[in-house]
């Protein structure tokens, strides 16, 4: 079975974890970048601000956040959070 990433806390303070490392941003990059997206263009139609989603390897995204985004990339949050 996969190994999922920690989610410390729901409240922003705590950060994604694969294995100890803070790489969701990273995942959700790669992901933009095998669909030929670019994570301005994915922020855009998340609803996000600019450069939110660089700031998802220093804390957690909410869930809507997070799901929104996984729609726009067309992935379940699984795929976004699994290592």
């Amino acid at each position: 079975s996969a190994e999922i990433l920690s989610w410390k806390d729901f409240s922003g303070k705590g950060a994604i974890q694969i294995g100890g490392e803070r790489v969701l941003y990273d995942k959700i990059k790669e992901i933009c970048k095998t669909k030929g997206l670019a994570i301005s263009a994915v922020e855009k139609k998340a609803g996000l601000s600019n450069a939110t989603l660089r700031k998802w390897n220093e804390s957690s995204p909410s869930v809507d956040n997070l799901l929104a985004v996984s729609k726009v990339l067309e992935v379940s949050i699984e795929d976004l959070i699994e290592k």
